[in-house]
């Protein structure tokens, strides 16, 4: 306390004027005293004393309350300058959180002078934006234009798509979205039912080339109209393609009432001729094949194939419609059985050569054989008459007749090395209307008979009078060239097609095949035999050999032998043989066939005499 009072006291100015004050008293009393002993001295010193403990009690009383006060005002100020020091803190945090407010300001400052610019970009981006929004709206009203006019187009190339721009029909693509449609509905609806009619016109690249595309397009068009006034407005009238139409009945109707419609449209477009133009008048020919859904068919193809199928047989039958039924599928499947079986019948070595002779009816002299082929099928023979057609329609003909060709040669060369045949002994082998077609033919005979080592002459090639003459000129040419290899030629079924004297006499024939049909079989058939006397005049005339077939009959044999025909075939003079008989009958006979009758020992009837 002291001490701090001395510190006090020494630190204000009033504790130093009191302590020196002091100090100055208590020397002079010390100094009275010494000096004076008197008593009042002693008194005054006593009173002066008094009085300064007083004074210096007032004044510690008072130091002692300045003291408090001081204490107080030094605790305050301590409070204070714990105050100062706590906003000085604050103060430094205010200044740092300005000088960060200050620093963020700048930086906000800038960034809104960035976001400013920004915003100015913004602004600048923003008309651009509106620019090019304008600018594509433009576009899309534009594009909105085009795209209208496309699908306007689009439809329109839709329809040209599904219709044919000809005859303004429906092509044949919307005929399979239809037919697909029909099947969907009738899968869904037992009860439904719908028709197809396939047709075609006969020969009618003839009226393109005769009269010009000009006039054969407007033939189609008049087709068209004819069969759309037949049909009903609910039926489908289409042209599949070239001269091929189509028509959808789509109604529940019997099979009759569809065969009367389609024989309506087939008189409509055959018993009336167009008229193209002044003094010209064109007749049209077509078959119709129809077919009618059945759960069978899943695929528009299916339906089509059926009618396309009836269509044929109707044109190879010659009937003006044909209705595709469980017969004709059952054949169908046939068909397509024989033709699966002739790819590998080859292969596998299924066919067979029987040879049937000819013989001299004069010497009775065997001086040929006609190659027949015969197909032993795992299941069994399987007759030519069902087979041939199916070969010729597949163009497998052409394969099986080559090889009839090199393996008839090569059979006849062995019999020539044996010896049983004479070095003037033919094979005859029938070509096809196809194969007697390509160009290459002769090449091909050429080639068999270099490899075989047959002599030309011993090789007769038989060709119908129908393939000869349906192109007289190319068949000319392809008949020049073979005889230039030095092969026989015969034609065969003569009097059956439609060849012109004049036709004949220019194609390079060597023989002519009289056809069964025209073989007296009855003595009283004078009509047959006037037109027998008149084909072997003819070929007489034309210096060819003729060979009559089919001949059965000691009647037939005498009559053409009478008549002047030089060489026959037929099961009188003994029937086709697998080439192991054929060696047998040869040994036997010598070559000669002794039994045969004479005009000795058979005497002919009167009216034919």
């Amino acid at each position: 306390m002291i001490h701090e009072l001395s510190v006090l006291m020494l630190q204000s100015e009033i504790g130093e004027k009191l302590l020196s004050l002091f100090c100055l008293i208590c020397l002079v009393l010390i100094t009275v005293k010494s000096l004076f002993t008197y008593p009042l001295v002693d008194y005054i010193l006593f009173a002066l004393l008094f009085l300064l403990f007083s004074s210096l009690a007032l004044v510690f009383i008072s130091l002692f309350r300045k003291n408090s006060n001081l204490k107080e005002e030094r605790d305050a100020r301590l409070k204070l300058q714990e105050n100062l020091d706590e906003l000085k803190k604050k103060l430094s945090a205010i200044e740092s959180e300005n000088n960060k407010l200050i620093s963020e300001k700048s930086n906000l400052i800038a960034e809104k002078a960035r976001l400013e610019a920004k915003f100015s970009e913004f602004q600048s981006e923003i008309h651009r934006l509106e620019s090019e929004k304008n600018e594509l709206s433009n576009e899309i009203e534009s594009l909105q234009k085009l795209n209208e006019e496309i699908l306007i187009e689009s439809d329109k190339f839709r329809n040209a798509s599904l219709h044919d721009p000809l005859t303004n029909l429906c092509n044949r693509a919307f005929l399979v979205e239809k037919l697909d449609f029909l099947l969907q509905l009738c899968r869904n609806n037992p009860r439904a039912k719908f028709y197809v009619l396939f047709m075609d016109l006969k020969d009618f690249k003839k009226i393109n080339d005769y009269y010009g595309h000009t006039v054969g397009d407007k033939v189609l068009r008049l087709v068209a109209r004819r069969i759309m006034r037949v049909v009903s407005l609910e039926d489908t009238v289409v042209r599949i393609g070239g001269d091929e139409f189509g028509v959808i009945i789509s109604d529940i109707l019997s099979v009759e009432k569809v065969r009367e419609i389609a024989l309506k449209i087939h008189e409509s477009l055959t018993q009336y001729p167009f008229r193209i133009r002044q003094g010209h008048k064109i007749q049209t020919k077509l078959h119709i094949g129809f077919a009618a859904y059945s759960p069978d068919h899943h695929t528009p193809e299916d339906i089509l194939r059926d009618a396309d199928i009836a269509m044929h047989e109707a044109r190879e039958t010659g009937a003006p419609v044909v209705f595709f039924d469980s017969d004709l599928r059952e054949r169908f499947l046939r068909e397509a059985q024989i033709e699966r079986g002739l790819n590998v019948a080859l292969e596998e070595n299924q066919f067979l050569l029987f040879y049937q002779p000819i013989v001299s009816l004069k010497s009775k002299e065997i001086v040929g054989f006609e190659v027949l082929l015969r197909w032993r099928h795992p299941s069994g023979f399987i007759s030519p008459a069902e087979f041939i057609p199916i070969a010729e329609k597949t163009g497998l003909i052409i394969p099986m007749t080559n090889w009839i060709l090199a393996e008839s040669c090569s059979q006849l060369v062995r019999w020539q090395e044996k010896g049983l045949v004479k070095k003037n002994v033919t094979v005859s082998v029938n070509l096809s209307a196809m194969h007697f077609a390509l160009e290459t033919l002769p090449d091909e005979v050429a080639e068999i008979l270099n490899k075989t080592g047959l002599n030309p002459s011993n090789l007769r090639l038989e060709i119908t009078e129908t393939s000869a003459m349906e192109s007289p000129e190319s068949s000319a040419s392809v008949l020049n060239r073979l005889k230039q290899t030095g092969v026989l030629l015969a034609i065969d079924d003569f009097g059956t097609g439609y060849s012109s004297l004049s036709q004949l006499y220019h194609l390079p024939f060597d023989n002519i095949k009289i056809d069964r049909a025209f073989i007296v079989t009855d003595a009283e058939d004078t009509e047959r035999f006037q037109i027998l006397r008149a084909i072997i005049g003819l070929g007489k005339s034309l210096k060819m050999s003729l060979t009559a077939e089919g001949i059965e009959q000691d009647l037939q044999f005498l009559t053409l032998l009478s008549l002047g025909c030089d060489y026959g075939q037929g099961y009188l003079i003994a029937k086709p043989m697998p080439k192991e008989e054929v060696e047998a009958f040869m040994l036997r006979s010598g070559g000669i066939l002794e039994f045969l009758p004479s005009a000795e020992t058979v005497s002919l009837p009167t009216t034919i005499l």
